[in-house]
């Protein structure tokens, strides 16, 4: 599997909008929470997931995998949530000290996550009988433009919010993107 078209007549346990790319590519999305995804390419409920390098490596997914595409097709956004109602009972001094800590949440999350996804592909990549594909220049097109309809959808839903700035962010991210993989 290393071209969006592999992906066809496939069930792939995928969730938000990773389901939305894998119908593009032609497979069919399934709702799998990621702690069932082991259970469901176990029981071949799936034929594959679309997942992270930390969960393949938390969750030993590579008991129930033998080939792994190095992609990067998810996001990796991290939210904390709080109801409302008790977001606005607390004191003004600890939601101070809550939003004050964003930043270094930020800082210690993206280094644990930097950390675990290099276990996660180290895991992997010293077992036997393992394939870890990283598209070429070629194949990585492919993916890419599998990606526009998705962008062009998330641009379009910025502009009617009044995000003026979203052309310019999406076109940060995929430079910064591409200059992490140049480094690979």
């Amino acid at each position: 599997m290393s071209v969006p078209n592999d992906l066809k007549g496939l069930k792939v346990a995928a969730g938000g909008a990773d389901q939305d790319l894998v119908k593009l590519a032609g497979g069919t999305p399934v709702m799998v929470i990621p702690p069932d995804m082991y259970q469901a390419l176990d029981k071949g409920v799936v034929d594959a997931a679309v997942t992270g390098w930390v969960q393949i490596n938390a969750q030993k997914f590579d008991e129930v995998a033998n080939y792994f595409l190095d992609y990067g097709l998810g996001q990796n956004v991290q939210t904390v949530i709080m109801n409302l109602e008790k977001w606005n009972s607390l004191p003004p001094d600890i939601q101070k000290i809550l939003t004050d800590m964003v930043p270094e949440m930020e800082e210690i999350s993206a280094r644990a996550m930097y950390t675990d996804d290099g276990k996660g592909r180290e895991k992997v990549a010293s077992e036997p009988n393992k394939t870890v594909v990283v598209p070429n220049a070629e194949q990585r097109k492919l993916w890419d433009e599998l990606c526009i309809p998705m962008e062009t959808a998330w641009l379009d839903e910025m502009k009617a919010a009044g995000v003026t700035d979203a052309p310019a962010i999406l076109s940060y991210i995929k430079q910064k993107s591409a200059e992490a993989w140049a480094k690979e």
